[in-house]
């Protein structure tokens, strides 16, 4: 009996210990992680930047965007195949609100962790340059994550 209650005990520690290993593991790095929406079938290119200068830039083109109050659809991105976007998911501590946005050329989907003044967590800003989605093209480019193909393909009307 009491090997039984050791085996358990161990068998226990055991699934604990792999859990507790694959939650860390799960955890993912501070700063922005960026997703390029171009892809069917196959995972999107994806980076993360830890770069406090370009994460600040970020957020300082966010703040400056106005609401886009003609906005009516559910969302920025198209339901088409092809291009529908850049997914950037906050996982830093510089922009401590924010939990994701999306851009879809001249706009962007802004997503707060706490509900705004009316009680919306989603936000629509107009971006009318197209300012964020080209940091974050050029920015994929520069690192190799996206080539000339995939940028040719995002400015495609």
């Amino acid at each position: 009996m009491k090997h039984h209650i050791i085996i358990i005990m161990i068998i226990f520690i055991f699934i604990v210990g792999v859990t507790m290993e694959a939650q860390e593991i799960e955890k993912p790095v501070k700063g922005l992680k960026v997703t390029i929406l171009v892809y069917s079938g196959r995972p999107n290119p994806t980076y993360t930047t830890t770069d406090e200068n370009f994460i600040k830039k970020i957020d300082s083109a966010l703040k400056s965007k106005p609401k886009n109050k003609n906005f009516k659809d559910k969302t920025v991105s198209p339901s088409v195949l092809g291009y529908n976007g850049i997914l950037v998911e906050n996982f830093s501590d510089s922009m401590p609100d924010l939990e994701y946005f999306l851009v879809f050329r001249s706009n962007v989907e802004l997503k707060n962790k706490k509900p705004t003044e009316k009680g919306v967590p989603i936000e629509i800003l107009e971006d009318s340059a197209s300012e964020l989605q080209d940091m974050l093209v050029r920015e994929a480019k520069a690192r190799g994550i996206i080539d000339q193909k995939v940028v040719d393909l995002i400015y495609k009307k």
